[in-house]
């Protein structure tokens, strides 16, 4: 059951993100054609509208057995990882850091040396 809710709460997000998508566009096609002035009430239309598209993406996903078997697979398969431990995180994050500290200097040091020569070539 409480794969349940993760396989829906993933549905519920994703459902939101179109819907929140399909209004920006329209809205923004409203403005690009100027339906602002032409039709009344045109934001409640819109928003009207990435409700209705997000509502019709839950039901998609939901009713859809493939993928609600897929994500059912997903979950199970998320909740078999192993995770690092704060011990290895803290050496592994150090390390990263100093590297892209070490890549820096590298990229600025080459940096460098190509300004200064297309300065030479260019007599600038």
């Amino acid at each position: 059951m409480n794969q349940q809710k993760w396989v829906y709460g993933g549905f519920l997000a994703f459902s939101a993100l179109i819907g929140y998508v399909s209004w920006a566009a329209c809205a923004r096609l409203a403005g690009l054609y100027d339906l602002e002035t032409k039709i009344p009430r045109i934001d409640l239309i819109l928003q009207g509208f990435g409700i209705l598209v997000a509502a019709a993406s839950m039901g998609v996903l939901s009713l859809n057995a493939k993928t609600l078997n897929y994500m059912n697979e997903v979950v199970s398969e998320v909740g078999k990882m192993t995770w690092p431990t704060r011990k290895e995180t803290i050496p592994a994050t150090i390390v990263v850091m100093i590297m892209v500290l070490i890549c820096g200097a590298i990229l600025g040091l080459f940096d460098l040396v190509f300004a200064g020569l297309l300065r030479q070539l260019l007599g600038t």
